[in-house]
């Protein structure tokens, strides 16, 4: 039990560096998308295949830029589904709650700033965040999904 709820607090605790990930992705698929450079100076540099097939340095930046690009799609798709996740299970907390999950975890207010904030006891912060973890558990602690969730 104590095992999952400090997966889930990792969870939370990387959610707003996965929401910069998501952003600067974003950005370097469409810095990417924009320096094809194309023929700029044509080369001759050319690379014989056992086949004999002639590849030029245009052909081969193509083909390398869009495994990038694709490559980026994936981490992209991935960053959002990841994102998603978080955001829906949030929606099974009261407000009160979702308060101090954010305070705590995406602010990193320490337990007596949220008390303060909130206007209740330091160890009714403590009582409402052990709660909202158990809430979370079940939403984002899957068995087949943990290690997804944890390894980027």
């Amino acid at each position: 039990m104590k095992d999952n709820r400090k997966r889930v607090e990792k969870i939370l605790y990387s959610y707003p560096m996965m929401k910069i990930e998501l952003e600067n992705l974003k950005l370097e698929l469409e810095n990417l998308k924009n320096e094809y450079s194309g023929v700029a100076a044509i080369s001759s540099s050319y690379n014989s295949s056992k086949t004999n097939r002639i590849v030029s340095s245009v052909e081969v930046e193509v083909e390398n830029k869009d495994e990038e690009v694709n490559r980026l799609h994936l981490l992209i798709k991935y960053k959002t589904n990841k994102i998603l996740m978080v955001e829906s299970a949030l929606k099974i907390l009261n407000d009160i709650e979702v308060n101090i999950i954010q305070m705590k975890y995406y602010e990193k207010a320490a337990r007596y700033d949220i008390s303060d904030k909130l206007h209740i006891t330091p160890e009714h912060v403590s009582y409402l965040n052990g709660k909202a973890l158990d809430k979370l558990q079940s939403m984002l602690i899957l068995q087949s999904s943990y290690k997804v969730l944890t390894n980027c």
